[in-house]
This record gives C-alpha cells, sequence and structure tokens, in this order.
C-alpha cells in the first residue's frame, strides 16, 4: 500500500511539473517584440538613448527606435521619432539625437520595436533637454516656381511632425509645411506670392537654419 502512494505521489509530482513547466513556456512566448528603455545622455548637441531588445518575437523585428514628447507615453504615429532600422538580434541599441530638442523643455522617451503585426515599447523616462543642434538643409527644388506649386527641401535633422518645421520666404512669408521626414520637408508656396527672388529658412525647434539657394518666383 505505501508503495502504491508513493507512486501516486511521484507521478502527481512528475505532472505538476510538466504543468509548471508549460504554463511558464506559455507565459514566456510573446507574438511581439519585448524593449525596454534603458538609459538617457544629455549631450553637447542634443541627447543620446539607449535601449534593449529583449526578446524577437515570432516574427522578424523590421524597425527599432525611439520616441519622446512633451506628454507621456509618446506615440511613434504621431510624435517625433528616430528610426534605427530592423534588428537581426536581441541587444542593445543607441540612437543619438540631434535636433527637434528645445532648450529647457521637459521629455518623455521610451523605445520601440515593430515586428509583423506589432509596436511594441519600452518604459518611458523623463528627462531636461538643453537643446540641440537643429536642421541641416542641402537645398530645395525647384529654384523656378509658381504660387501654389509645392516645394521641397532636403537634408537632415528634419522634424517627423510637419507644422513643426517652420520655412519662411524672406524671413517672414510662411510656406506650411504639409508632409515632413527626417530629411524632407515639402510645403506648399502661398498663393498670391509677388513674382520676385526670395531666401528659404527653415525652423526646428528654436534653431534656424538659412537653405542654400534662391527661390524665384514667376508670375
Amino acid at each position: 500500500m505505501k508503495s502504491g502512494i508513493s507512486n501516486i505521489v511521484i507521478i502527481s509530482s512528475f505532472l505538476f511539473l510538466v504543468v509548471t513547466s508549460c504554463a511558464k513556456i506559455v507565459r514566456e512566448s510573446y507574438p511581439f517584440p519585448r524593449v525596454r528603455t534603458t538609459s538617457i545622455e544629455i549631450t553637447g548637441y542634443g541627447a543620446k538613448f539607449t535601449g534593449n531588445i529583449e526578446d524577437m518575437g515570432d516574427s522578424p523585428i523590421s524597425e527599432r527606435g525611439f520616441v519622446w514628447s512633451i506628454l507621456e507615453n509618446p506615440d511613434v504615429s504621431v510624435d517625433e521619432k528616430v528610426y534605427l532600422g530592423p534588428a537581426e538580434n536581441i541587444g542593445s541599441f543607441t540612437g543619438d539625437i540631434t535636433s527637434c530638442l528645445y532648450e529647457g523643455t521637459t521629455y518623455f522617451v521610451r523605445a520601440f520595436a515593430v515586428n509583423e503585426g506589432y509596436v511594441n515599447y519600452g518604459e518611458t523616462l523623463k528627462f531636461i533637454s538643453i537643446g540641440s543642434t537643429g536642421p541641416l538643409p542641402d537645398h530645395f527644388s525647384p529654384t523656378y516656381a509658381s504660387p501654389g506649386n509645392e516645394l521641397v527641401i532636403s537634408g537632415h535633422n528634419f522634424s517627423y511632425v510637419p507644422f513643426r518645421n517652420t520655412v519662411l520666404l524672406n524671413n517672414e512669408i510662411k510656406a506650411n509645411a504639409f508632409a515632413s521626414t527626417d530629411t524632407t520637408v515639402s510645403v506648399k508656396l502661398p498663393t498670391g506670392l509677388p513674382p520676385g527672388r526670395y531666401t528659404v529658412t527653415l525652423e526646428v525647434a528654436d534653431v534656424v537654419k538659412m537653405v542654400p539657394g534662391t527661390l524665384e518666383i514667376g508670375n
């Protein structure tokens, strides 16, 4: 009888271990990538963010990066961000932020990772910015246009949020940005713009830069 009881105890223990092990596997199997926001470093040019891919999920990570905002829980679909490309393995990654940071402003930042069907975020960290280097425009096109035409400015360190790229003609006439990435800003030239030659400036986060070249507006 004692032998039978012992066998029952052993079998019960074995089943418990199997069930526990399976439960652990289920809990640790994620379809989405797991990512952490690990640190923020304030630099002379802006900031340096560090994150860590903890788990790749069920499909390859097609994009990773950081997103920041003056509001908590920044969203990659609407806020400032830096894309750092796909991740092949788990591990640490960094992003050097050189634009889109206002001096003396409190920001919230978090890392993100994207795979098929999922965008997952790390913890939200907070910091106070001392400003950033700002935009680096190279050129614009076309150089000859008519009122109401589209003008595209190319370069680096632009805002992904269109209205945060302020474009002025002759330092006074605003051209509204309707689309942007970190390397291009598309604006619509004002209707009724008088014919003549115009300078073009771009402002991002209080840093103003002259765009090389002269814009000529025809009739």
